[in-house]
């Protein structure tokens, strides 16, 4: 599995590493031209940034190719996605990126229920469900 992030403050980065495989820095690959990618799974892992994906990471979707069975996205964020989940999903159809829908789903769902989780069950990390779901390829997903 290839995981291209990008990291501001080291979140995305410690993200990236608790889920494993091969992991990349979008701006050194950018820097150096490096942009045809293979694999079984690749996944990008970036923060939201007013209320987006960076534009680093928009250009790197944009001039990537990448040749896998398995895409998926992580976008991480502090108290509200703001769209940024949308603008990926978009960004992705939009450069023939197909991402499994109950991925999608499940993203949408953790989005809404971390805050619920957090009160009722605070031993809960939302985060290593989204790993065990992206480390099983998994197409279901049942919370």
């Amino acid at each position: 599995m290839k995981i291209f992030y990008y990291t501001a403050t080291g979140n995305c980065l410690d993200v990236a590493k608790r889920i494993g495989g091969e992991l990349y820095s979008i701006p050194q690959l950018l820097k150096e031209n490096k942009l045809e990618f293979e694999d079984e799974a690749i996944g990008i892992i970036c923060p939201t940034y007013m209320w987006s994906i960076p534009r680093i990471v928009v250009e790197f979707l944009e001039k990537a190719k990448f040749k896998t069975n398995y895409f998926f996205a992580v976008v991480t964020y502090g108290n509200i996605d703001g769209g940024a989940t949308n603008h990926f999903v978009k960004i992705a159809k939009k450069n023939n990126l197909r991402l499994p829908s109950e991925f999608t789903m499940l993203i949408r769902c953790m989005i809404i229920l971390e805050g619920i989780i957090a009160e009722l069950s605070p031993d809960v990390n939302i985060i290593s469900l989204v790993i065990s779901y992206v480390k099983d390829n998994s197409k279901i997903f049942i919370i």
